[in-house]
């Protein structure tokens, strides 16, 4: 099995690799390389030990935000039953018409790791997420919860953003009562791909951008729907983008983004508590707003577009509206007929002319990136007719990750190597991999 990978931290690279990411790659001018992931199909794991009776539910929003000058990602985390390991007092009470599972005390530790390696995202004692309180119980057909809420926490945007897939490990204390006391430590780890997980559809003036996973949680007990432990996404992001032109003598055209949230099925559910359910509203009543949106854009074509296009790529106009936005190029081009190039000229046309004495493709691209979402929007001029021919999702385009390499072995051979034996894993890649830029 042969594919394109980049080099993480080596504990990261395993958890991918074994999930089934592959990679393919995409190229749009030569010296930019677009490299489309095919995501896991769970964004949000918890792994705790095997025997562990308690754990942590997980709630992520996949998108950084700003508070004043510092950036953020929210995490929501919430303390529940294992199901598989309190197996026994479920099934005795599945019929019994009252039970109760009472939180009376904990305290949450955070870890993360970074680039720096695991540190802890507060180091004052005071700061750990303490839990007095919470309950579920039934007493009719559905549970009753009281004070059974996820804990929001900040975490700063370094310690997250220079990966996409992240570890975030943790301490438990707990005292929970079911129908005897529960009383303990659990250690485990918070597993989040951050790759977008998204549909796109395209239609003949305009294309949909479809986020499944933009808030995700991982659950261990729904009590409302009898699910044990699983993955659920929460949010999706749909966007609709349009594109017009006015003129068929103009290449480039403007660009509209709208923007909606919507709640999967089955999230309608009170188990999640007010605060995430009242997250979600604020998203879907548009509370939400693009914190940042940026685009670049430039033309492609023949070999020979130098002889014929004398324009530079240059960042584009960007133009807010609620939970919209547009953007567009704002140049104004003339035909040289000394040099026979459609160069930039304050007197000349609004947007770039067409140049009659270039005959190959045509190309308009768009790189944007809006919040944590980059895309790369490629319009193609064919037949007299503009349409969007294509629609990647650009991912790590600007990291720090210096180097590219090629992997070549099997799944049945990584799962032979010690994953806790660091050296066996280094040394295991470094046999298998050849730098190729």
């Amino acid at each position: 099995m042969l594919f394109i990978i980049y080099k993480l931290n080596i504990f990261l690279f395993l958890y991918e690799y074994i999930n089934g990411g592959d990679n393919i790659n995409y190229e749009i001018k030569d010296e930019i390389t677009i490299e489309e992931k095919t995501v896991l199909k769970n964004s949000i794991s918890v792994v705790t030990a095997a025997e562990s009776k308690v754990s942590l539910d997980v709630c992520f929003i996949n998108e950084s935000f700003y508070k004043g000058d510092k950036r953020y990602f929210k995490l929501f985390v919430r303390l529940n039953l294992v199901y598989e390991n309190n197996k026994d007092f479920f099934e005795k009470n599945s019929k019994n018409e009252y039970w109760r599972v009472s939180i009376d005390n904990a305290e949450i530790k955070l870890y993360v790791r970074s680039e720096k390696g695991l540190v802890p995202l507060w180091t004052d004692p005071k700061d750990n997420i303490i839990i007095r309180f919470g309950s579920i119980s039934r007493g009719d057909e559905k549970p009753n919860y009281s004070v059974y809420e996820f804990t929001e926490v900040l975490i700063e945007y370094e310690k997250l953003g220079w990966t996409l897939l992240n570890q975030i490990a943790f301490s438990l204390h707990y005292f929970v009562t079911t129908d005897v006391p529960l009383v303990g430590d659990v250690k485990g780890n918070i597993f989040i791909d951050r790759h977008p997980v998204i549909e796109h559809k395209s239609f003949k003036e305009s294309s949909m951008l479809i986020e499944h996973n933009f808030i995700s949680a991982y659950i261990n007990m729904d009590y409302e729907n009898e699910k044990r432990s699983h993955y659920i996404n929460l949010l999706r992001r749909e966007m609709n983008i349009t594109n017009s032109k006015n003129n068929i003598n103009i290449i480039n055209t403007k660009l509209d983004f709208k923007n909606s949230y919507i709640k999967e099925d089955d999230t309608e559910n009170s188990s999640l508590g007010v605060l995430v359910n009242r997250l979600m509203d604020g998203y879907v009543n548009s509370f939400a707003t693009f914190s940042k949106v940026k685009s670049t854009s430039y033309l492609k074509g023949n070999d020979n577009l130098d002889n014929y296009y004398s324009i530079k790529r240059k960042e584009d106009k960007v133009n807010f509206e609620g939970d919209s936005f547009s953007i567009e190029t704002i140049d104004k081009t003339k035909l040289d007929i000394k040099t026979n190039k459609v160069i930039l000229d304050e007197s000349g046309h609004e947007g770039i002319i067409l140049n009659p004495l270039y005959k190959g493709p045509l190309f308009y691209i768009w790189f944007i990136n809006f919040n944590d979402l980059e895309i790369a929007v490629s319009n193609n001029l064919k037949n007299d007719s503009y349409f969007i021919d294509t629609f990647k999702i650009v991912k790590e385009l600007d990291t720090d990750l210096k180097f590219s390499y090629m992997l070549n072995y099997t799944l049945d051979q990584i799962l032979q190597v010690d994953l806790l034996d660091i050296d066996k894993g280094v040394k295991f890649i470094n046999e298998n991999e050849k730098q190729i830029f």
